[in-house]
C-alpha cells in the first residue's frame, strides 16, 4: 500500500483484505431415490485489514482471525399425480456461527472495518413444485 508519510500506521508490503488462504468445497450426494443434501464451505485464511481511528483510538493495521463457514441443504422430493413433483428443503447456513467478533459500534465506528462471513447461523425452509 503507498502512503505519503513514512511513519503512516497503514504501511504494509502485503495487500490488505486478501488473506493468506482461501478454498471453498462443495459435496453433493443422493442416498436415497427422492432424498439428496449437499454440504459446502468456504474457509478464508488470516489477512490485514485497516482500522481507521474514531471508535478505536489510532488507526492501525489488523491481523484478523481465520473463519470456516460451512453450509448443509437437504432436499426430499415427493412424486405427486401426473408427473407434478414437490420438493421439501431445508438447511442451515453458517452452521458454526462463524462471524468477526471485533466489529465497530456506535457514531464513530469505521465502517469500512468489517471481513469474514457477512451473514450469522441462519435456517431456512423451502417447497419447489415442478413437472
Amino acid at each position: 500500500m503507498w502512503t505519503e508519510a513514512e511513519d503512516d500506521p497503514l504501511t504494509t508490503k502485503r495487500m490488505t483484505r486478501t488473506p493468506d488462504y482461501y478454498g471453498y468445497f462443495t459435496f453433493t450426494s443422493a442416498p436415497a431415490r427422492n432424498f439428496d443434501f449437499s454440504l459446502s464451505g468456504i474457509y478464508t485464511g488470516r489477512m490485514i485489514v485497516p482500522h481507521y481511528a474514531g471508535y478505536v483510538e489510532n488507526t492501525r493495521m489488523e491481523k484478523t482471525p481465520e473463519f470456516m463457514e460451512v453450509n448443509v441443504k437437504l432436499n426430499y422430493t415427493f412424486v405427486l399425480r401426473d408427473q407434478i413433483r414437490l420438493q421439501l428443503n431445508g438447511g442451515i447456513q453458517n452452521i458454526f456461527n462463524s462471524f468477526q467478533k471485533d466489529l465497530d459500534k456506535g457514531a464513530d465506528r469505521d465502517s469500512d472495518y468489517f471481513y469474514g462471513p457477512t451473514q450469522p447461523r441462519t435456517y431456512f425452509v423451502g417447497i419447489r413444485i415442478s413437472n
